[in-house]
């Protein structure tokens, strides 16, 4: 029953993009709190509020990380040498 012959055939076709949809983002979401990071939080009057993810600018680069890591731990190691 409906406008057309595949009404029926269409809604459900729409419906399962948007629980396909749904699903996808409840996966994305689950590794993103496995990794420590949630951005949806409850205050505690009830009110929903988000944290953004780290500015990308503002995080280190992969090479300064790892040259920061080499130079603490040849700090650390020359510190133990008597």
């Amino acid at each position: 029953v409906g406008p057309s012959q595949q009404y029926v055939e269409e809604s459900r076709k729409g419906h399962e993009k948007v629980v396909d949809g749904w699903r996808k983002a409840v996966e994305a979401a689950e590794k993103a709190n496995a990794g420590g990071y949630w951005p949806v939080h409850l205050n505690d009057d009830g009110t929903i509020t988000t944290s953004l993810p780290p500015d990308p600018n503002v995080v280190l680069d992969l090479t300064d990380g790892i040259e920061k890591s080499v130079a603490a731990a040849t700090t650390a190691s020359e510190a133990h040498v008597v």
